[in-house]
């Protein structure tokens, strides 16, 4: 059964820690939810999978210049929608990924097929937090499984 991985990442920033390439290293696409901080880090992570990212509040214009506020796009059986700041999150009837970041606090809900991810700050998490990513794995059969990493 055919799957894809994805990884997700947010509020790096300025700062890619060197442990996301290694966690990285076997996906298939990442997101980006934002306060990336510098632009090269999306072309460091483009050297691994495809990018898609949105800005956060904390990014200047130059990245403003080259990603959105928000992404919406659907694939595998699920219409993804990623923006930095959180919205509401239902369950709505097509099943709905949602991916945002800017608490940098990870977070994981899932509703009637339909998930919220937040993957926390890969660099500056609250307190004593460990930095954190998710990743997605979709199965093209309409199912996902998605899982907060800590480093």
């Amino acid at each position: 059964m055919a799957t894809l991985t994805i990884g997700i990442i947010s509020d790096t920033h300025g700062v890619l820690p060197n442990e996301v390439m290694d966690i990285f290293s076997d996906v298939d696409q990442i997101i980006h939810a934002g306060d990336i901080g510098n632009e090269d880090i999306l072309i460091e992570l483009a050297t691994l999978a495809p990018v898609v990212a949105v800005y956060g509040n904390m990014d200047g214009f130059r990245i403003r210049q080259k990603t959105r506020e928000r992404v919406d796009f659907s694939l595998y059986g699920f219409d993804f929608i990623i923006s930095h700041i959180p919205g509401p999150f239902t369950a709505d009837d097509k099943p709905t990924i949602r991916i945002n970041g800017h608490t940098h606090e990870p977070k994981i809900i899932e509703m009637n097929g339909s998930f919220y991810i937040n993957p926390g700050s890969a660099s500056k998490p609250p307190g004593k937090a460990k930095r954190s990513v998710a990743k997605l794995i979709l199965v093209k059969a309409g199912e996902a499984r998605v899982d907060i990493i800590y480093f």
